[in-house]
């Protein structure tokens, strides 16, 4: 394999609006939707609550798509957030949403969907063979959970370090199967449901009296399904690989929000409705718990392993996002050059994938899919909010700047949204102090390296941009 390590190659523009839909689908469709409803179940007590919760939460993601549409029209390279910080507040913001997408963002999350796949693959060893045979009882185990999750990491950071068009290949054809394994699901519950039973999902039901705990539950919940929403701007992390990204970025982020949304709530309709809520509240499987109900134990292993394969398609696609912006941030020299090498054989960010990769394995190694989704979740609301304001800033400060498309409804649209994930991010700080603190450091953690990286380049007569 050879570089050029004298220049830093571009990435070509060889994704056409249906390859940015399926990133920003198969993105969002991950961990989330078949981890987080147990959890929210548990936090709500109450089917329709939850239900409200993942529609407040699909409309704050339809806002910021909406919002992100707008930006990725007007500046369509890779970085996303990275590129409109920069354009806004400069370098500084600009490295440490990359520094948090790097550390947390993609790999965090990539670890909680390699976590979760274990635990699924285990549940259907359990459905198929049955307790106590070897293989589940050898799956049982977390060290080989973990030595799986890490081993599925590594296969598709490979692929994606040395050969592009397989590696979109694999990651387009996950992302079609991701989706009819969703849409199957949908289809079967809706068939075999028992409609007699929607009394499970109950009326909405609002904590009596408001005060400081029962907001900060109800926001608590909202946190978790935004998690589960995060992803629907990742076209815009490539958006320098697009074709036509006037038209097929603000296409591909709002559609493909949208139709994850309308996924995300019929799904949740045949959960609820699929076993008693005591049953459901506090399990990470619920999926598999709703397919054991509805079909069977044949039906249901089958299902199980198709949401086994739903989740090795957001592993591949995050490790095909998340690179990019390493990428971005390797051009404007804030992080070693070597993560903007871009092989020229293969045309792919070889060591930022392995950057990437690397750190995913090691969330694996010292995690668990509860602790990440609560480490990410505050950590994951912080640039998305402060991009969304940039929007705001840009449309004052450059009011004559070439938009090719406008976010709808502006300024209701952005500032829905900053209300929204601001209440939320106050939640978290409340309920979750630990963890959310735990992100703060991480992100406060960049600015010294930021000066200390500037320095040394100051030193060695390198520019910055």
């Amino acid at each position: 394999m050879s570089y050029n390590f004298n220049f830093l190659l571009k990435l070509e523009r060889t994704h056409g609006f249906l390859t940015s839909f399926l990133i920003v689908v198969s993105t969002m469709v991950g961990t989330g939707i078949y981890f987080s409803t147990g959890s929210i179940l548990a936090i709500t007590q109450n089917g329709g609550m939850a239900l409200v919760l993942w529609a407040l939460g699909g409309f704050v993601a339809l806002t910021g798509a909406l919002c992100y549409a707008e930006l990725s029209a007007m500046m369509p390279d890779c970085g996303g957030e990275y590129l409109y910080l920069k354009k806004t507040f400069g370098l500084l913001p600009a490295f440490l949403t990359g520094w948090i997408s790097i550390l947390v963002g993609f790999s965090a999350s990539i670890a909680a969907c390699a976590l979760s796949l274990s635990e699924y693959f285990h549940n259907f060893l359990l459905q198929l063979l049955g307790p106590m045979s070897f293989p589940e009882s050898l799956f049982a185990e977390k060290t080989a959970q973990k030595t799986a999750a890490s081993a599925v990491i590594f296969f598709f950071g490979l692929f994606h370090m040395v050969n592009m068009k397989m590696g979109r290949a694999i990651q387009n054809s996950l992302a079609v199967l991701k989706i009819a394994v969703a849409l199957l699901f949908t289809a079967f519950g809706i068939y075999f449901i028992e409609w007699s039973n929607l009394e499970r999902i109950g009326l909405v039901s609002f904590p009596s009296g408001i005060n400081l705990n029962s907001f900060s539950q109800l926001s608590l919940g909202l946190l978790i399904v935004s998690f589960a929403y995060s992803g629907w701007n990742s076209s815009a992390y490539i958006g320098g690989e697009i074709k036509n990204p006037d038209k097929n970025l603000p296409l591909s982020l709002i559609g493909g929000t949208v139709f994850t949304m309308l996924l995300y709530l019929l799904l949740n309709i045949i959960f609820l409705m699929s076993a008693p809520a005591e049953e459901l509240a506090g399990q990470n499987t619920i999926a598999a718990i709703a397919a054991q109900h509805l079909f069977g134990p044949k039906v249901a292993a089958s299902l199980t392993l198709g949401i086994v394969l739903v989740l090795l398609s957001s592993i591949c696609v995050q490790l095909m996002v998340g690179p990019r912006i390493c990428y971005s941030m390797a051009q404007d020299r804030v992080i070693f050059s070597a993560l903007g090498v871009v092989s020229l054989r293969f045309h792919t960010p070889v060591f930022a994938v392995l950057l990437i990769t690397a750190v995913s394995i090691l969330y694996v190694l010292v995690g668990n899919p509860d602790l990440l989704m609560q480490y990410m979740g505050f950590a994951l609301s912080i640039f998305p909010f402060i991009t969304v304001l940039s929007l705001m800033i840009l449309r004052h400060r450059y009011p004559t700047l070439k938009r090719p498309y406008k976010v709808p409804w502006y300024p209701l649209t952005p500032i829905l949204h900053l209300l929204l994930s601001g209440l939320t991010m106050i939640a978290s700080l409340i309920s979750m102090a630990k963890s959310s603190l735990f992100a703060v450091s991480v992100l406060l953690l960049g600015i010294p390296v930021y000066f200390l990286w500037k320095r040394f380049l100051i030193r060695n007569k390198m520019p910055i941009n």
